[in-house]
């Protein structure tokens, strides 16, 4: 009597699906648009642009495609304000308000975030000069947002770093760090180290 063997499908399935992350990595990176000083910031697709910034000192922008991924280099620092107007997920980039940028608009806020937006902030520095007032970040009541493991720091005429115009349930820190004495408007805050 003959025993056939088996074939391993479950073998099979993970090196399919190995595969098929190892494609959709080389395909975002392909889809990636670097950015340099200077650059202006766009979304070129209809929907889920990457952005990544170099380093150097970046204008603002106005994300609005939906599904946008901003991404910093340890360097790269935006000194005009940003808007999003849609879904987005920012990561590693420093907001700041600098004097001596004569062209900068942020002064009120560094980012300001839209009632139909939806946007995770993760592993982001929000810097204010100690002579700045107005808020590190303005969410319009409706908007969302999600602040993990940021930094608000300087700023001693600051407002507030984070001023949301709705409900605490809608905007959330986790493990962030505030090293200025403005304050929070209704946010929820988890393990944030003051």
């Amino acid at each position: 009597m003959k025993v056939q063997e088996l074939p391993n499908k479950a073998a099979a399935h993970v090196e399919q699906v190995d595969q098929y992350v190892r494609e959709q990595q080389r395909r975002t990176l392909g889809l990636t648009v670097f950015t340099s000083p200077g650059e202006p910031i766009q979304e070129r697709l209809v929907d889920h642009n990457s952005i990544a910034l170099t380093g150097g000192e970046h204008g603002g922008a106005h994300l609005e495609r939906e599904y946008s991924q901003l991404l910093g280099s340890c360097d790269a620092v935006i000194v005009r304000k940003l808007r999003c107007s849609s879904s987005a997920v920012i990561s590693g980039v420093r907001f700041a308000s600098i004097q001596r940028v004569a062209s900068r608009n942020n002064q009120d806020a560094l980012v300001e975030i839209a009632a139909a937006a939806k946007v995770v902030f993760h592993g982001c520095f929000f810097s204010k000069e100690n002579r700045d007032t107005g808020d590190f970040v303005s969410i319009a009541a409706g908007g969302q947002a999600a602040f993990i493991g940021c930094v608000f720091e300087g700023g001693g005429g600051a407002t507030n770093c984070i001023n949301n115009a709705g409900l605490a349930g809608d905007v959330f820190t986790v493990g962030c760090l505030r090293t200025t004495a403005a304050a929070h408007v209704n946010t929820t805050d988890s393990a944030e180290i003051t």
